[in-house]
């Protein structure tokens, strides 16, 4: 319905077209939805001929939402549901997604079995099997896989990170190492909490990984230290780089690795309690339980 909608539809079937251009080009799928201004309007793509059709089962609702949706080989461009202006926009070969919010999961090429739900959500994402709630969540995203970023900004700058949870306001927001390939580099943090580790930032598959931090800016300063554990607010809040750290409590070794110039600095410290350890800068190997 409206002005060229399913205008150059040939054996398509059961479709259900409503805006100007809405599914305008579409020749030979079937089984979609498009709603709204150029939705799903350069949809047209079969595999071989036209009895082998490879794009279907879509459900596209708002101006520009799956738009440009194409079919590049394996996988097909099928059963997605994209709600929002310019939402999946680029859909090249993307199946089995879901992007609610405007410009969510805009460059969606190759993307499979993702989730996006906010604005911009997912803008730049080439990896598959992510999840992310919250304005701009997973934004620059490019090959990392497996991840779960819900919050605002949460995961923000991430790019060939996987495996990695996230929950709060920009958490694990910096991690933007680039694997200059086409697969991820598996992190495997835990971040829970506004800012927590805001700054992890891994320069190679052998730090800034294996990470847990949750509770209020809960290592928050980390960049490359890897297999700790930062349970409490602000705890383990100056850390950048030491590792193999147990901080249990609000701001439990929350100045460790301060001046630290030596490799066995600020290391395999364990603190348990409300500011445990809370002024050590450089002792390392040392074990505290109780309060400060």
């Amino acid at each position: 319905m409206r002005y060229n909608s399913s205008k150059n539809n040939q054996i398509g079937e059961k479709n259900i077209s409503i805006g100007t251009n809405a599914l305008y080009n579409n020749t030979y799928t079937s089984d979609n939805i498009a709603i709204g201004y150029n939705a799903m309007s350069s949809f047209s793509h079969y595999y071989g001929s036209p009895t082998i059709v490879k794009s279907t089962r879509n459900i596209a609702i708002g101006s520009y939402s799956l738009n440009d949706i194409f079919f590049m080989g394996a996988p097909q461009s099928s059963d997605n549901v994209s709600i929002g202006y310019e939402s999946m926009y680029y859909g090249g070969s993307c199946y089995a997604n879901v992007s609610i919010g405007t410009r969510a999961l805009y460059n969606g090429i190759m993307v499979c079995r993702s989730v996006a739900i906010g604005y911009e959500s997912m803008y730049n994402n080439i990896g598959f099997e992510n999840t992310a709630m919250g304005y701009q969540s997973l934004l620059e995203n490019s090959y990392g896989s497996f991840n779960i970023a819900i919050g605002s900004g949460t995961m923000s700058g991430n790019k060939d990170a996987g495996y990695n949870i996230a929950i709060g306001d920009y958490a694990l927001s910096s991690q933007s190492m680039v694997v200059n390939s086409t697969s991820n580099l598996l992190t495997y943090n835990l971040a829970i909490g506004h800012g927590a580790l805001k700054n992890n930032n891994p320069t190679s598959d052998a730090n800034g990984i294996n990470n847990i931090a949750v509770g209020h800016i809960s290592m928050r300063s980390n960049t490359t230290g890897y297999s700790n554990i930062s349970i409490g607010v602000a705890s383990l809040y100056n850390n950048t780089t030491q590792d193999n750290l147990v901080a249990i409590g609000d701001s439990a070794m929350f100045n460790n690795g301060i001046g630290a110039s030596q490799p066995y600095h600020s290391v395999e410290n364990t603190a348990v309690g409300s500011k445990s350890l809370f002024s050590n800068i450089r002792g390392g190997y040392n074990t505290v339980i109780g309060c400060k």
